[in-house]
C-alpha cells in the first residue's frame, strides 16, 4: 500500500489500533521520520506522545546499513546483531567506537 504522507498513514494506522483505546496507551516516535506518523496515532486514540531517541550503528563503508543501535535513556542500551557483525568482520574496536559515537551524538541532541 502506499500512502499519501505519514499523516495519512498514521491516522489508517490508528484506525486498526482502535482495540488498544480502552489501554493505558502511550505511543512513541522515533524522530524524525516517525513523529508525523506517531503524532497523527496519538491524535487520533487521544494517547499521550513520547519520543524515543536512538541511534543507529551503521556497518563501516555502508553507514545506512545498521547493525546496531543506542538507545538513550539514565542507562543508555546497546542492542548489535552480532550475526550480522560476524559476518561483515566488524572488529571490536571499530564497534566500540562507533558505540561511543552514537551515544555522544544521542547527548548531542
Amino acid at each position: 500500500m502506499i500512502f499519501t504522507n505519514r499523516d495519512e498513514s498514521g491516522r489508517l494506522l490508528a484506525a486498526r489500533m482502535r482495540r488498544f483505546e480502552a489501554q493505558r496507551t502511550i505511543v512513541l516516535a522515533l524522530p524524525r521520520g516517525g513523529v508525523p506518523v506517531a503524532f497523527a496515532i496519538a491524535r487520533a486514540s487521544h494517547a499521550p506522545l513520547g519520543l524515543a531517541l536512538v541511534r543507529k550503528i551503521g556497518a563501516p563503508e555502508q553507514p545506512e546499513l545498521a547493525i546496531g543501535a543506542v538507545a538513550d535513556g539514565p542507562d543508555p542500551q546497546v542492542v548489535t546483531d552480532a550475526r550480522l557483525i560476524a559476518r561483515l568482520g566488524v572488529g571490536a574496536e571499530w564497534l566500540r567506537e562507533a558505540e561511543a559515537q552514537a551515544r555522544r551524538e544521542l547527548e548531542r541532541r
